[in-house]
């Protein structure tokens, strides 16, 4: 790509196509876990953020979820294994596996992506905003 050859996206273009972590609205999915979803056709992407000694209870989902640490770490219980995540780790959690996990004294900032998209946070996040 020759950046010669490229038009530079005006003000207008990047507010339309450029989503800011800040602009989306966070959502409380347990104590202590704040979510900020992205929902696209097919998949959501969520920018999650777990407080210091925090825990999301064992669930499972009808959906692929690929957890990629960011900040900060936690242990992620996988169908009965303990697996310790850090910075740069990424675990892979298939449909229909039991999972949940629990933060230390670091807390964690990860990102979430789903496949197929997660139905719950687009209506939630539907509710938040139709209150604005």
């Amino acid at each position: 790509m020759v950046e010669s050859t490229l038009t530079r996206a005006s003000k207008q273009e990047h507010r339309e196509q450029v989503i800011q972590q800040s602009d989306i609205p966070a959502l409380q999915m347990h104590p202590g876990t704040q979510v900020r979803p992205v929902i696209m056709p097919g998949a959501t992407v969520s920018f999650v953020r777990l407080v210091p000694y925090s825990e999301m209870p064992r669930h499972s989902q009808e959906r692929d979820e690929l957890v990629v640490i960011l900040k900060g770490s936690r242990d992620d219980a996988l169908d009965g294994k303990l697996y310790r995540l850090e910075e740069g780790d990424s675990l892979y959690i298939p449909e229909g596996a039991e999972h949940g996990s629990i933060t230390y004294s670091t807390g964690c900032t990860a990102i979430e992506i789903c496949a197929p998209g997660r139905t719950d946070l687009a209506e939630r996040l539907e509710v938040l905003l139709d209150k604005e």
